[in-house]
């Protein structure tokens, strides 16, 4: 009975220790385009919910599952993805993610493409405001 239990023992000590050896530690750093560290950056390792942010120098350290892919995505950035095979220090450079702002219309609660908007819209120059006294912003108009 002894046996059986310090047997068990060292398979239980044995098993974590292989859990253990299927992860690895990957640091490294995020930049943009121009070589400037890149703070707030989300690296996520894929379909996964383990992940970090860049701290203010671009740079992370995360304990992933060997054979993974890390995402790395940063508002106004494309998103990118890297598989870490037997790296150990990974370093991104995101690009921003540039579109033409003659598209783009903004509204009272958020923006939408000229092309999805369905109504009127109209320009006010400052020509078009009232001068003299004004107590609240529709005393312009």
């Amino acid at each position: 009975m002894k046996s059986k239990l310090v047997l068990l023992t060292i398979l239980f000590v044995l098993s974590l220790s292989l859990a253990n050896a299927q992860n690895k530690t990957v640091n490294g750093t995020v930049t943009n385009k121009n070589g400037e560290p890149l703070p707030g950056v989300t690296v996520l390792v894929k379909s996964t919910t383990i992940g970090t942010s860049t701290d203010i120098d671009g740079q992370y350290s995360l304990s992933v599952p060997e054979q993974s892919v890390l995402v790395f995505s940063f508002i106004g950035y494309t998103p990118v993805e890297i598989a870490i095979e037997n790296q150990s220090t990974i370093n991104a450079t995101l690009n921003e993610d540039v579109f033409s702002l003659d598209e783009v219309v903004a509204i009272g609660y958020g923006t939408q493409r000229k092309s999805d908007l369905t109504g009127s819209v109209t320009s006010i120059g400052t020509e078009s405001f009232n001068e003299g006294m004004i107590s609240s912003p529709e005393q312009l108009i």
